[in-house]
């Protein structure tokens, strides 16, 4: 089986919720409002952004570049935000194209993480790329990569959705990351998102950076 076939499987099975979730959440819920309130804005320490289905976006506590994300004023997750040079990242060129930099930062990360898990959890276990697929990123050309994983009887055990684009000489990527409880590498303390809940909020994250404005820094 081609690896974007296991991929899409798995992401299907977690939209689905055949791995658990409330069938309630399937609800789409009121629209995205439009203009500001709609859009998640990263320098506005006092801004909650309503990206419709009853999910909040709004700053954490005492917690630069990251946002806290609800669904019907639950907790659910957070998203980090991340700027670093072009030239800190050792496959990447700062006098390459930006599009051909975006494509080798995707294949970097896959590669590393692919060692890694490889190494670190049991080797039955289900392990795909997710991309590199062109994603436009507060209305600039990004790219979207990352990956997902599942236990060898079904159950979920991350997903990692990260979003990126060039301005300049800086990289500016955004991140969403679920660990499920029990799993392999196993759940990061300061993760809160499980698979499912993620693969539910993703078509709700991807409608709303394509317009917001990018972090500032």
């Amino acid at each position: 089986m081609r690896p974007y076939t296991i991929a899409t499987v798995l992401i299907a099975l977690l939209v689905t919720g055949c791995l658990g979730s409330d069938a309630d959440s399937n609800d789409p819920g009121p629209p995205r409002p439009s203009g500001p309130e709609g859009q998640i804005l990263w320098d506005a320490p006092d801004h909650d952004a309503n990206l419709g289905g009853g999910w909040i976006v709004q700053p954490c506590e005492g917690n630069g570049g990251v946002l806290c994300v609800e669904r019907n004023g639950a907790p659910t997750g957070t998203l980090e935000t991340r700027t670093s040079p072009v030239s800190s990242v050792d496959n990447l060129d700062p006098d390459a194209d930006p599009v051909a930099n975006l494509d080798a930062l995707a294949d970097g990360f896959h590669e590393a993480i692919g060692v890694d898990r490889a190494v670190g959890c049991p080797s039955d276990y289900v392990f795909e790329n997710l991309g590199p697929d062109a994603f436009v990123l507060g209305g600039a050309r990004g790219v979207f990569y990352g990956y997902v994983g599942m236990l060898p009887d079904g159950q979920p055990s991350e997903l990692n959705l990260q979003y990126a684009t060039i301005v300049g000489s800086q990289i500016i990527s955004i991140t969403a990351i679920a660990h499920d409880e029990g799993a392999c590498p196993g759940r990061d303390g300061e993760s809160t998102w499980d698979s499912a809940t993620l693969s539910e909020f993703r078509p709700y994250l991807d409608a709303a950076l394509h317009d917001s404005p990018l972090p500032s820094k």
